[in-house]
């Protein structure tokens, strides 16, 4: 794996393929191998140059337990230390969840640095804080397994059971605690990237990628500026 450095953090990232620069942002509570995982790495690494960082706090990148090194600024510009460690001024992004959230932030921040924007599942921010106060409250009573897919759930999910229930619980509680106290981001509703902001539905980020097209066009609120990458690698406006 590759490495940037941010401040006192090092965020981990595997680099794959060849063409326009993409990165790839994972939910909260998983790594960056989910998008191998569920199916997305090898069409779009035809087409493009992957960039899969673990977030702060996951996978192999590292995990602090203090809240205060889960400042909203400072996890937004983890993905501009990864971006500068490539050589790259801009790129392409899709994110989930955790993932879109942070891209969002990056794009209202540095206006032009995301060439185009998948943000699945985010607003930039906690509309409801109690989310992120009992989430942390859930973990530490019961461990991650409070926040794991169950055993007899949707089987499509079951692969995030692993490793969630393998991540390092100390780390996320003090992740949301720390977003419990994220305020919108200045300029989030001026970003003039091309993005596509969908629902956040169970179906968002499951395979199979072909279907991402298609839920883009159903759930996007301007469709005649989003964009959507398929199972070729391809983008489309």
């Amino acid at each position: 794996m590759r490495t940037a450095r941010n401040g006192g953090i090092t965020i981990r990232y595997q680099v794959s393929g060849a063409g326009p620069p993409l990165l790839l942002l994972h939910p909260g509570l998983c790594d960056g191998g989910l998008w191998e995982t569920l199916g997305y790495t090898e069409p779009l690494r035809a087409r493009c140059r992957l960039i899969v960082p673990d977030l702060r706090g996951h996978g192999r990148s590292d995990c602090p337990h203090a809240d205060a090194d889960y400042a909203a600024d400072a996890m937004r510009d983890d993905l501009g230390a990864v971006m500068a460690a490539e050589g790259l001024e801009r790129a392409l992004c899709w994110g989930f969840s955790l993932g879109a959230l942070l891209a969002l932030r990056f794009a209202a921040a540095y206006p032009g640095r995301l060439r185009a924007l998948a943000a699945g599942g985010a607003v930039g921010w906690l509309p409801r804080r109690e989310v992120g106060t009992e989430s942390a409250a859930r973990i530490e009573q019961r461990g991650l397994a409070a926040l794991a897919p169950p055993l007899d759930g949707d089987p499509a999910v079951l692969p995030l059971r692993p490793v969630i229930l393998g991540a390092d619980p100390a780390a996320h509680a003090a992740r949301y605690r720390a977003q419990s106290l994220w305020e919108p981001p200045a300029g989030l509703h001026a970003i003039r990237d091309r993005s596509c902001s969908t629902a956040a539905s169970r179906t968002a980020l499951l395979p199979p990628c072909a279907n991402w097209p298609r839920r883009c066009r159903e759930q996007c609120s301007s469709p005649c500026r989003s964009w959507a990458i398929c199972s070729s690698g391809a983008t489309r406006s």
